[in-house]
């Protein structure tokens, strides 16, 4: 197991292995935790807490093509269950809670 922590992970192969950790339905938390026993030290819990909030707003693309700067897309369906379950949070609130940018309400 020595061996293996020395290695570096491709950013693809660590995306896989959060992939993975979100089906078995552990928390961000658990999840860097068991990555990290492999991996240590490429994965923080805020990366992992991202990649969760993109999975459960249903895009399960893999790709890093969304990255800051770029217009994600939103999941109706979430933003929905989102404002039904707090009618009375701001823009700013459901933007941090979705990963999203406040223009893309």
């Amino acid at each position: 197991m020595d061996e293996m922590a020395n290695i570096k992970p491709e950013e693809m192969h660590l995306r896989y292995c959060i992939l993975y950790e979100f089906h078995k339905s552990n928390n961000a938390t658990t999840a860097t935790k068991n990555i990290c026993e492999v991996y240590l030290g490429f994965l923080n819990v805020r990366k992992c807490q991202k990649w969760f909030l993109k999975f459960k707003s249903g895009d399960f693309d893999l790709s890093g093509a969304n990255r800051s700067g770029k217009t994600l897309a939103l999941n109706n369906n979430v933003f929905l269950e989102a404002v039904k379950a707090d009618p009375c949070q701001t823009i700013k609130e459901l933007s941090n809670k979705l990963n999203s940018t406040c223009s893309t309400f």
